[in-house]
Protein backbone atom coordinates (compact mmCIF):
# COMPACT_ATOMS: atom_id res chain seq x y z
CA UNK A 1 0.00 0.00 0.00
CA UNK A 2 1.65 3.40 -1.21
CA UNK A 3 1.07 5.84 1.87
CA UNK A 4 1.24 9.54 0.28
CA UNK A 5 2.91 12.56 2.75
CA UNK A 6 0.55 15.20 2.84
CA UNK A 7 0.78 18.38 0.97
CA UNK A 8 0.77 19.98 4.44
CA UNK A 9 4.00 18.26 5.60
CA UNK A 10 5.57 18.80 2.87
CA UNK A 11 5.24 22.57 2.92
CA UNK A 12 6.40 22.48 6.64
CA UNK A 13 9.63 20.81 5.37
CA UNK A 14 10.33 22.89 2.64
CA UNK A 15 9.90 25.66 4.51
CA UNK A 16 12.02 24.16 7.62
CA UNK A 17 14.47 23.33 5.09
CA UNK A 18 14.52 27.08 3.12
CA UNK A 19 15.20 28.41 6.77
CA UNK A 20 17.88 26.27 7.79
CA UNK A 21 19.38 27.33 4.74
CA UNK A 22 18.72 30.78 5.35
CA UNK A 23 19.95 30.20 9.07
CA UNK A 24 23.31 28.69 7.91
CA UNK A 25 23.78 31.14 5.24
CA UNK A 26 23.21 34.08 7.80
CA UNK A 27 25.85 32.34 9.79
CA UNK A 28 28.20 31.75 7.16
CA UNK A 29 28.05 35.52 6.41
CA UNK A 30 28.58 36.39 9.88
CA UNK A 31 31.80 34.51 10.16
CA UNK A 32 33.14 35.50 7.00
CA UNK A 33 32.07 39.11 8.37
CA UNK A 34 33.92 38.62 11.40
CA UNK A 35 36.96 37.37 10.14
CA UNK A 36 37.30 39.77 7.66
CA UNK A 37 36.92 42.40 10.14
CA UNK A 38 39.53 40.56 12.41
CA UNK A 39 41.70 40.58 8.97
CA UNK A 40 41.78 44.81 8.75
CA UNK A 41 42.24 44.78 12.38
CA UNK A 42 45.19 43.24 11.59
CA UNK A 43 45.92 45.12 9.00
CA UNK A 44 45.83 48.05 10.57
CA UNK A 45 47.57 47.13 13.38
CA UNK A 46 50.69 45.46 10.98
CA UNK A 47 50.75 48.56 8.94
CA UNK A 48 50.99 50.88 12.50
CA UNK A 49 53.91 48.64 13.61
CA UNK A 50 55.48 48.77 10.32
CA UNK A 51 55.59 52.54 9.84
CA UNK A 52 56.64 52.76 13.89
CA UNK A 53 59.53 50.69 13.50
CA UNK A 54 61.26 52.39 10.56
CA UNK A 55 62.87 54.27 13.29
CA UNK A 56 63.26 57.58 10.13
CA UNK A 57 65.84 59.35 11.24
CA UNK A 58 63.74 62.75 10.37
CA UNK A 59 61.30 61.49 13.03
CA UNK A 60 64.37 62.10 15.82
CA UNK A 61 63.83 65.38 17.26
CA UNK A 62 66.42 66.64 20.32
CA UNK A 63 64.96 67.92 23.16
CA UNK A 64 65.74 69.13 26.81
CA UNK A 65 64.72 67.53 29.96
CA UNK A 66 62.23 69.99 31.95
CA UNK A 67 62.93 70.95 35.74
CA UNK A 68 61.40 68.04 37.98
CA UNK A 69 58.26 69.19 39.80
CA UNK A 70 59.39 69.12 43.24
CA UNK A 71 56.72 67.74 46.05
CA UNK A 72 54.27 69.82 47.76
CA UNK A 73 55.91 71.05 51.44
CA UNK A 74 55.00 68.93 54.36
CA UNK A 75 52.34 69.95 56.73
CA UNK A 76 53.88 72.19 59.30
CA UNK A 77 51.08 72.56 61.38
CA UNK A 78 51.82 70.31 64.80
CA UNK A 79 48.79 68.76 66.16
CA UNK A 80 46.61 70.06 68.86
CA UNK A 81 44.93 68.75 71.44
CA UNK A 82 41.56 70.15 73.46
CA UNK A 83 42.11 70.26 76.74
CA UNK A 84 39.65 67.88 78.78
CA UNK A 85 37.84 70.35 81.18
CA UNK A 86 37.06 72.42 77.99
CA UNK A 87 33.15 72.40 78.19
CA UNK A 88 32.55 75.17 75.45
CA UNK A 89 30.38 73.96 72.50
CA UNK A 90 30.57 74.82 68.44
CA UNK A 91 29.06 77.31 67.89
CA UNK A 92 27.17 78.10 64.27
CA UNK A 93 29.81 79.84 61.84
CA UNK A 94 30.26 79.72 58.49
CA UNK A 95 33.49 78.88 56.84
CA UNK A 96 33.99 81.04 53.59
CA UNK A 97 34.71 78.81 50.46
CA UNK A 98 35.81 80.48 47.02
CA UNK A 99 37.65 78.21 45.52
CA UNK A 100 36.76 74.59 45.00
CA UNK A 101 38.58 71.33 43.79
CA UNK A 102 36.73 69.20 41.80
CA UNK A 103 37.49 65.54 41.89
CA UNK A 104 38.86 64.25 38.21
CA UNK A 105 37.33 61.04 37.44
CA UNK A 106 38.75 58.10 36.33
CA UNK A 107 38.18 57.13 31.86
CA UNK A 108 37.83 54.12 30.22
CA UNK A 109 41.46 52.13 30.01
CA UNK A 110 43.13 52.13 26.56
CA UNK A 111 42.26 49.66 24.10
CA UNK A 112 44.98 47.66 22.00
CA UNK A 113 46.15 48.77 18.96
CA UNK A 114 43.37 46.18 17.39
CA UNK A 115 42.82 42.63 19.20
CA UNK A 116 45.15 40.54 19.25
CA UNK A 117 44.83 37.18 17.67
CA UNK A 118 44.28 33.86 19.40
CA UNK A 119 47.60 32.15 20.15
CA UNK A 120 49.15 28.70 19.78
CA UNK A 121 48.46 26.89 23.35
CA UNK A 122 51.95 26.76 24.77
CA UNK A 123 53.06 26.25 28.10
CA UNK A 124 54.21 29.74 29.16
CA UNK A 125 57.73 29.38 30.06
CA UNK A 126 58.72 32.38 32.49
CA UNK A 127 57.38 33.18 35.71
CA UNK A 128 56.81 37.14 37.05
CA UNK A 129 56.41 37.65 40.54
CA UNK A 130 53.92 40.59 40.34
CA UNK A 131 53.89 42.32 43.96
CA UNK A 132 53.67 38.62 45.18
CA UNK A 133 51.60 37.47 42.75
CA UNK A 134 52.74 34.80 40.40
CA UNK A 135 52.04 35.44 36.64
CA UNK A 136 53.23 32.80 33.78
CA UNK A 137 53.41 34.33 30.27
CA UNK A 138 55.36 33.12 27.44
CA UNK A 139 58.79 34.36 26.62
CA UNK A 140 58.73 32.88 23.39
CA UNK A 141 61.84 34.02 21.65
CA UNK A 142 61.46 37.34 22.36
CA UNK A 143 64.23 36.70 25.01
CA UNK A 144 66.41 36.43 22.14
CA UNK A 145 65.90 39.53 20.87
CA UNK A 146 68.62 42.24 21.46
CA UNK A 147 69.38 45.36 20.77
CA UNK A 148 73.51 45.76 19.55
CA UNK A 149 73.33 50.04 19.71
CA UNK A 150 70.73 52.39 19.75
CA UNK A 151 71.16 53.12 15.80
CA UNK A 152 67.86 53.58 13.40
CA UNK A 153 69.02 49.97 12.04
CA UNK A 154 69.68 48.11 14.72
CA UNK A 155 66.39 49.31 16.34
CA UNK A 156 64.62 48.56 13.03
CA UNK A 157 65.82 45.16 12.86
CA UNK A 158 64.71 44.33 16.83
CA UNK A 159 61.28 46.04 16.40
CA UNK A 160 60.88 43.33 13.27
CA UNK A 161 61.64 41.02 15.38
CA UNK A 162 58.94 41.76 18.17
CA UNK A 163 56.26 41.99 15.39
CA UNK A 164 57.06 38.37 14.89
CA UNK A 165 57.58 36.90 17.89
CA UNK A 166 55.90 39.46 20.25
CA UNK A 167 52.26 38.63 20.64
CA UNK A 168 52.41 35.87 23.09
CA UNK A 169 53.24 38.19 25.36
CA UNK A 170 51.23 40.96 24.81
CA UNK A 171 48.17 38.46 24.65
CA UNK A 172 49.13 37.79 28.32
CA UNK A 173 49.83 40.79 29.35
CA UNK A 174 46.37 41.97 28.51
CA UNK A 175 44.55 39.14 29.88
CA UNK A 176 46.78 39.51 33.04
CA UNK A 177 45.34 43.36 32.96
CA UNK A 178 41.73 42.02 32.74
CA UNK A 179 41.64 39.37 35.19
CA UNK A 180 43.68 41.41 37.82
CA UNK A 181 42.10 44.27 37.87
CA UNK A 182 45.09 46.67 36.60
CA UNK A 183 44.99 50.31 36.33
CA UNK A 184 46.91 52.19 34.44
CA UNK A 185 49.77 52.73 36.98
CA UNK A 186 49.56 48.92 37.99
CA UNK A 187 49.43 47.44 34.53
CA UNK A 188 52.47 49.65 33.68
CA UNK A 189 54.68 48.02 37.01
CA UNK A 190 53.44 44.61 35.39
CA UNK A 191 54.81 45.33 31.75
CA UNK A 192 57.85 46.72 33.88
CA UNK A 193 58.52 43.61 36.06
CA UNK A 194 57.72 41.52 33.17
CA UNK A 195 60.41 42.60 30.89
CA UNK A 196 63.13 42.86 33.54
CA UNK A 197 62.19 39.20 34.49
CA UNK A 198 63.12 38.51 30.62
CA UNK A 199 66.01 40.74 29.88
CA UNK A 200 68.05 40.73 33.61
CA UNK A 201 67.37 44.58 34.21
CA UNK A 202 67.26 47.88 33.20
CA UNK A 203 69.23 48.06 29.40
CA UNK A 204 67.74 48.93 25.70
CA UNK A 205 66.51 44.99 24.73
CA UNK A 206 64.18 46.01 27.70
CA UNK A 207 62.97 49.32 27.02
CA UNK A 208 62.15 48.76 23.48
CA UNK A 209 60.48 45.42 24.60
CA UNK A 210 58.07 47.11 26.87
CA UNK A 211 57.49 50.05 24.18
CA UNK A 212 56.26 47.26 22.02
CA UNK A 213 54.04 45.76 24.64
CA UNK A 214 52.90 48.71 26.06
CA UNK A 215 52.39 50.95 22.44
CA UNK A 216 50.40 47.95 21.30
CA UNK A 217 48.42 47.62 24.70
CA UNK A 218 46.80 51.01 23.41
CA UNK A 219 48.82 53.51 25.42
CA UNK A 220 51.14 57.07 24.61
CA UNK A 221 54.93 56.44 24.83
CA UNK A 222 57.93 57.97 23.31
CA UNK A 223 61.20 56.38 23.07
CA UNK A 224 64.36 58.42 23.92
CA UNK A 225 67.98 57.74 23.43
CA UNK A 226 70.76 59.75 24.58
CA UNK A 227 74.66 57.99 24.87
CA UNK A 228 74.11 54.53 23.72
CA UNK A 229 70.98 54.22 25.84
CA UNK A 230 67.17 53.81 25.29
CA UNK A 231 64.52 54.70 27.60
CA UNK A 232 61.05 54.38 27.39
CA UNK A 233 58.66 57.50 28.73
CA UNK A 234 54.86 57.22 29.49
CA UNK A 235 52.64 60.07 28.59
CA UNK A 236 49.98 61.87 31.08
CA UNK A 237 47.99 64.47 31.55
CA UNK A 238 49.14 63.82 35.50
CA UNK A 239 52.03 66.09 36.74
CA UNK A 240 53.88 63.63 38.26
CA UNK A 241 56.78 65.25 40.96
CA UNK A 242 60.37 64.68 41.32
CA UNK A 243 60.39 62.94 37.87
CA UNK A 244 62.42 64.19 34.37
CA UNK A 245 59.81 64.86 31.70
CA UNK A 246 59.26 66.63 28.41
CA UNK A 247 56.05 67.95 26.57
CA UNK A 248 55.00 66.69 23.10
CA UNK A 249 52.03 67.93 21.26
CA UNK A 250 50.24 69.46 25.02
CA UNK A 251 50.85 65.42 26.36
CA UNK A 252 53.39 65.36 29.54
CA UNK A 253 56.09 62.44 29.00
CA UNK A 254 58.05 60.94 32.02
CA UNK A 255 60.11 58.70 33.09
CA UNK A 256 61.15 57.35 36.57
CA UNK A 257 64.98 57.18 36.16
CA UNK A 258 67.56 60.11 35.91
CA UNK A 259 67.82 61.84 32.57
CA UNK A 260 70.46 64.21 31.13
CA UNK A 261 69.35 67.65 30.40
CA UNK A 262 69.44 66.75 26.66
CA UNK A 263 68.36 63.77 24.27
CA UNK A 264 66.36 62.98 21.21
CA UNK A 265 63.02 61.93 21.50
CA UNK A 266 60.99 59.30 18.64
CA UNK A 267 58.65 61.62 17.95
CA UNK A 268 56.24 59.30 15.76
CA UNK A 269 52.82 58.39 17.62
CA UNK A 270 50.75 55.30 17.62
CA UNK A 271 47.44 55.58 16.19
CA UNK A 272 44.75 56.05 19.22
CA UNK A 273 47.11 56.49 21.53
CA UNK A 274 45.73 57.14 24.85
CA UNK A 275 48.01 58.71 28.24
CA UNK A 276 48.06 57.07 31.45
CA UNK A 277 45.98 57.70 33.79
CA UNK A 278 47.53 58.04 37.86
CA UNK A 279 43.93 57.82 39.42
CA UNK A 280 42.72 54.04 40.79
CA UNK A 281 39.38 53.34 39.61
CA UNK A 282 39.90 49.66 41.23
CA UNK A 283 42.63 48.06 43.35
CA UNK A 284 44.92 44.97 41.99
CA UNK A 285 43.69 41.51 42.93
CA UNK A 286 46.67 40.90 44.66
CA UNK A 287 47.70 37.76 46.50
CA UNK A 288 47.60 38.24 50.54
CA UNK A 289 50.70 38.61 52.35
CA UNK A 290 48.83 39.21 56.17
CA UNK A 291 50.40 41.37 58.20
CA UNK A 292 50.35 40.67 62.20
CA UNK A 293 47.49 41.98 63.99
CA UNK A 294 47.49 45.41 65.34
CA UNK A 295 45.13 47.12 67.84
CA UNK A 296 43.88 50.50 67.25
CA UNK A 297 41.83 52.10 69.88
CA UNK A 298 40.27 55.27 71.43
CA UNK A 299 40.90 54.99 75.44
CA UNK A 300 38.58 57.43 76.27
CA UNK A 301 35.44 56.00 77.54
CA UNK A 302 33.01 54.62 75.25
CA UNK A 303 35.92 54.46 72.48
CA UNK A 304 36.16 52.56 69.59
CA UNK A 305 38.46 49.74 69.11
CA UNK A 306 39.75 47.58 66.45
CA UNK A 307 42.00 44.62 65.22
CA UNK A 308 43.50 44.71 61.77
CA UNK A 309 46.29 44.14 59.22
CA UNK A 310 47.01 44.58 56.10
CA UNK A 311 48.16 43.33 52.65
CA UNK A 312 52.05 43.75 52.60
CA UNK A 313 51.89 42.94 48.55
CA UNK A 314 49.17 46.21 48.61
CA UNK A 315 51.42 48.10 50.99
CA UNK A 316 54.33 47.02 48.25
CA UNK A 317 51.97 48.09 45.34
CA UNK A 318 51.26 51.59 46.92
CA UNK A 319 54.51 52.41 47.72
CA UNK A 320 55.75 52.25 43.89
CA UNK A 321 52.88 55.41 43.44
CA UNK A 322 54.35 58.53 42.27
CA UNK A 323 53.02 61.87 43.25
CA UNK A 324 50.93 63.42 41.13
CA UNK A 325 48.13 66.12 40.50
CA UNK A 326 46.35 67.25 37.22
CA UNK A 327 46.29 70.56 35.65
CA UNK A 328 47.88 73.24 37.96
CA UNK A 329 45.58 72.53 40.95
CA UNK A 330 47.84 70.73 43.43
CA UNK A 331 45.11 69.65 45.57
CA UNK A 332 43.70 66.81 43.15
CA UNK A 333 46.31 64.96 44.26
CA UNK A 334 44.50 64.41 47.79
CA UNK A 335 40.92 63.68 45.64
CA UNK A 336 43.03 60.91 44.47
CA UNK A 337 43.72 59.17 47.39
CA UNK A 338 40.76 59.68 48.88
CA UNK A 339 38.87 58.41 46.13
CA UNK A 340 40.81 55.23 45.95
CA UNK A 341 38.54 51.76 47.27
CA UNK A 342 39.47 50.29 50.27
CA UNK A 343 41.07 47.17 49.80
CA UNK A 344 39.45 43.52 50.56
CA UNK A 345 40.68 43.51 53.89
CA UNK A 346 39.55 47.22 55.07
CA UNK A 347 36.45 46.46 54.19
CA UNK A 348 36.16 42.61 55.57
CA UNK A 349 38.14 43.19 58.61
CA UNK A 350 38.16 46.38 59.88
CA UNK A 351 34.30 47.48 58.81
CA UNK A 352 32.38 44.93 60.32
CA UNK A 353 34.04 45.69 63.69
CA UNK A 354 33.20 49.35 63.53
CA UNK A 355 29.74 48.70 62.36
CA UNK A 356 28.96 46.04 65.33
CA UNK A 357 30.33 49.07 67.36
CA UNK A 358 28.37 51.55 65.77
CA UNK A 359 25.50 49.67 65.87
CA UNK A 360 22.12 51.14 66.95
CA UNK A 361 23.73 55.24 66.55
CA UNK A 362 22.02 57.63 64.70
CA UNK A 363 24.31 58.98 61.99
CA UNK A 364 26.01 62.06 63.52
CA UNK A 365 26.71 60.20 66.78
CA UNK A 366 28.79 57.19 64.70
CA UNK A 367 30.54 60.00 62.98
CA UNK A 368 31.02 61.32 66.09
CA UNK A 369 32.51 57.82 67.67
CA UNK A 370 34.55 57.04 64.48
CA UNK A 371 36.31 60.87 64.37
CA UNK A 372 37.52 60.60 68.46
CA UNK A 373 38.68 56.87 66.83
CA UNK A 374 40.82 58.63 64.36
CA UNK A 375 42.00 61.72 67.02
CA UNK A 376 42.71 59.43 69.40
CA UNK A 377 43.72 56.06 67.86
CA UNK A 378 46.56 57.00 65.74
CA UNK A 379 50.18 58.85 66.47
CA UNK A 380 50.92 61.71 64.24
CA UNK A 381 54.08 62.12 62.40
CA UNK A 382 55.82 64.52 60.15
CA UNK A 383 56.63 63.21 56.68
CA UNK A 384 60.17 64.97 56.51
CA UNK A 385 61.17 63.40 59.38
CA UNK A 386 59.98 59.80 58.53
CA UNK A 387 60.03 60.03 54.60
CA UNK A 388 62.68 62.89 54.24
CA UNK A 389 59.53 64.89 52.37
CA UNK A 390 55.53 64.70 51.67
CA UNK A 391 54.22 61.82 51.46
CA UNK A 392 50.62 60.94 51.45
CA UNK A 393 48.76 57.95 52.33
CA UNK A 394 46.09 55.79 50.83
CA UNK A 395 43.75 54.92 53.58
CA UNK A 396 44.86 51.15 53.73
CA UNK A 397 48.78 52.47 54.07
CA UNK A 398 47.10 54.84 57.45
CA UNK A 399 46.16 51.53 59.18
CA UNK A 400 49.49 49.80 58.04
CA UNK A 401 51.91 52.28 58.77
CA UNK A 402 52.88 53.28 62.67
CA UNK A 403 52.71 57.38 62.41
CA UNK A 404 50.43 59.24 60.22
CA UNK A 405 49.80 63.27 59.69
CA UNK A 406 46.79 65.41 58.88
CA UNK A 407 46.20 64.55 55.18
CA UNK A 408 46.68 60.73 56.30
CA UNK A 409 43.94 60.44 59.12
CA UNK A 410 41.68 62.44 56.61
CA UNK A 411 41.84 60.59 53.84
CA UNK A 412 41.26 57.56 55.77
CA UNK A 413 38.56 59.24 58.13
CA UNK A 414 36.49 60.40 54.80
CA UNK A 415 36.89 56.89 52.98
CA UNK A 416 34.91 55.30 56.47
CA UNK A 417 31.94 58.08 56.74
CA UNK A 418 31.33 57.84 53.21
CA UNK A 419 31.40 53.75 52.99
CA UNK A 420 30.29 52.97 56.17
CA UNK A 421 28.00 55.89 57.69
CA UNK A 422 26.75 56.81 53.82
CA UNK A 423 27.52 60.60 54.25
CA UNK A 424 29.09 62.76 51.76
CA UNK A 425 32.09 64.55 52.52
CA UNK A 426 34.83 67.10 51.60
CA UNK A 427 38.45 67.39 52.48
CA UNK A 428 38.95 71.24 53.62
CA UNK A 429 42.77 72.67 52.92
CA UNK A 430 44.03 75.19 55.12
CA UNK A 431 47.70 76.48 54.33
CA UNK A 432 49.80 73.73 56.09
CA UNK A 433 46.99 71.71 56.97
CA UNK A 434 44.32 69.39 55.77
CA UNK A 435 40.73 69.03 57.64
CA UNK A 436 37.42 67.68 56.64
CA UNK A 437 33.88 68.54 56.77
CA UNK A 438 30.80 65.71 57.24
CA UNK A 439 27.03 66.81 55.49
CA UNK A 440 24.59 65.89 57.58
CA UNK A 441 21.54 67.46 55.78
CA UNK A 442 19.94 64.42 55.54
CA UNK A 443 20.31 63.21 59.15
CA UNK A 444 19.79 65.84 61.38
CA UNK A 445 21.22 69.21 61.87
CA UNK A 446 24.22 69.98 64.13
CA UNK A 447 26.25 73.34 65.09
CA UNK A 448 29.38 74.49 64.52
CA UNK A 449 31.78 75.64 61.55
CA UNK A 450 30.35 74.97 58.15
CA UNK A 451 30.41 75.55 54.48
CA UNK A 452 28.02 75.65 52.03
CA UNK A 453 28.83 73.65 48.87
CA UNK A 454 26.29 72.95 45.83
CA UNK A 455 23.28 73.39 48.46
CA UNK A 456 24.69 71.35 50.71
CA UNK A 457 25.65 72.00 54.47
CA UNK A 458 29.04 70.66 55.42
CA UNK A 459 30.04 70.73 58.48
CA UNK A 460 33.74 70.47 59.98
CA UNK A 461 35.44 68.00 61.77
CA UNK A 462 39.17 67.61 62.28
CA UNK A 463 40.67 64.49 62.70
CA UNK A 464 44.07 65.93 64.15
CA UNK A 465 42.53 68.25 66.42
CA UNK A 466 42.42 65.78 69.05
CA UNK A 467 39.64 65.97 71.18
CA UNK A 468 37.80 68.55 69.33
CA UNK A 469 33.87 67.60 68.71
CA UNK A 470 31.94 67.61 65.17
CA UNK A 471 32.21 71.88 64.16
CA UNK A 472 35.11 73.04 65.83
CA UNK A 473 38.28 74.32 63.51
CA UNK A 474 41.81 73.94 64.30
CA UNK A 475 43.10 77.52 66.35
CA UNK A 476 44.74 79.71 64.03
CA UNK A 477 43.46 78.44 60.93
CA UNK A 478 42.46 80.92 57.83
CA UNK A 479 39.25 80.59 56.98
CA UNK A 480 39.29 82.80 54.53
CA UNK A 481 42.47 80.96 52.56
CA UNK A 482 40.22 77.68 53.17
CA UNK A 483 39.61 75.53 49.64
CA UNK A 484 37.39 72.31 49.66
CA UNK A 485 37.98 69.03 47.86
CA UNK A 486 34.94 67.29 46.96
CA UNK A 487 34.89 64.35 47.14
CA UNK A 488 33.38 60.77 45.38
CA UNK A 489 30.34 58.47 46.87
CA UNK A 490 30.66 56.13 44.56
CA UNK A 491 32.71 53.45 46.44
Amino acid sequence: MVRHVPLLTLCILSVASAHAQDADNIRKAFEEAKQQQAQTYQEFRRQANEKYGQFAEEAWKWFNCDKPIPKPKDDVVPPIEVPEDDKSKPIPRQVPIDSVTIPPLPKPQPKPLAPIEPQPVVTPTIDVNYFGTLCKVHDNEVKNITLNSTSNDDLSRAWKKWMDQGDPLLKDCLELRQQLGLCDWAYWCLLLQTTEQIFGGQNNSQALGMAYLYGNSGYALRLVRVNGKLYLFFGTEHLVCEKPGFVVDGLRYYTMGQMPERFEVYALAFPKEQPMSLLISQLPNLNKAITPDREIRNPRTNGLSVTVNSNKNLIDFYDTYPTSYIGQDILTRWAMYANTPASPEMRDQLYPQLKEQLDGLEPIEAVKRVLKWVQHGFTYGYDNEIWGGDRAFFADETLFYPKQDCEDRSILFTRIVRDLIGLPCVLVYYPGHLATAVSFDDVGEVKGDYLTLRGRKFTICDPTYVGAPIGRTMPKMDNSSARAILLTMDK
